[in-house]
């Protein structure tokens, strides 16, 4: 039955746990299998009460959660879990939605300059927690900027350089949220904390 199948989901990701995102993914676990603790059988409430649930777990155990990571993702599946089962009754009917399609706006060089101006006086921009930490810049002493890929908060292997300031902010002036949405590299990697209008223009707002 379900419950004995969440139990042995939920001591098997706990104890497998690697790295802060194994940890983070073994409370969504544990949360789901508390909230379907006793039954022998789900419904579509039972499902979307327990992606809830488990997204609440996760959330607290977290000191400073980060959106774009694997929480915003088990947030939103709650949230529209519990919205799709209001209106269905058959598990197998519960569809996700449709893959986002992201904006092909250009970013514009009033964003490119203020996102450089922040840039040489932070140095970097990018998430700083363990495992695959989405897209980010860094400006070199040499003057280089660098886009690519940052694990464990390090961007050490760049996907694009940039000779100088001057090159790099023509290049962001032409870029999109569907250009930097990395959706030429699989599902994974698509959309998950990628670089986005949003996110530099809250960026250089609160800095």
């Amino acid at each position: 039955n379900v419950t004995d199948i969440g139990k042995a989901l939920s001591k098997g990701s706990l104890m497998g746990a690697r790295g802060n995102s194994g940890v983070i993914l073994s409370q969504i676990i544990r949360g789901f299998s508390k909230s379907i603790e006793g039954k022998e059988q789900i419904s579509t409430e039972d499902l979307a009460k327990a992606f809830k649930n488990g997204s609440d777990t996760a959330y607290k155990a977290v000191i400073k959660p980060i959106e774009g990571t694997i929480l915003t993702v088990v947030r939103e599946s709650g949230e529209y879990a519990i919205k799709a089962a209001k209106k269905e009754k058959d598990l197998t009917l519960i569809k996700p939605k449709k893959p986002i399609k992201n904006s092909d706006t250009k970013f514009g060089e009033e964003l490119a300059n203020k996102f450089s101006n922040y840039l040489v006086k932070y140095k970097f921009f990018g998430e700083s927690h363990r495992d695959y930490c989405g897209m980010g810049f860094k400006l070199m002493p040499t003057g280089q900027v660098h886009y690519g890929s940052i694990y464990d908060g390090h961007l050490d292997e760049a996907e694009k350089s940039f000779k100088d300031l001057k090159e790099f902010k023509k290049w962001l002036a032409n870029q999109s949220d569907h250009s930097l949405s990395n959706h030429d590299k699989g599902s994974f990697l698509q959309n998950n904390q990628t670089i986005t209008s949003e996110r530099l223009s809250n960026l250089v707002v609160t800095r």
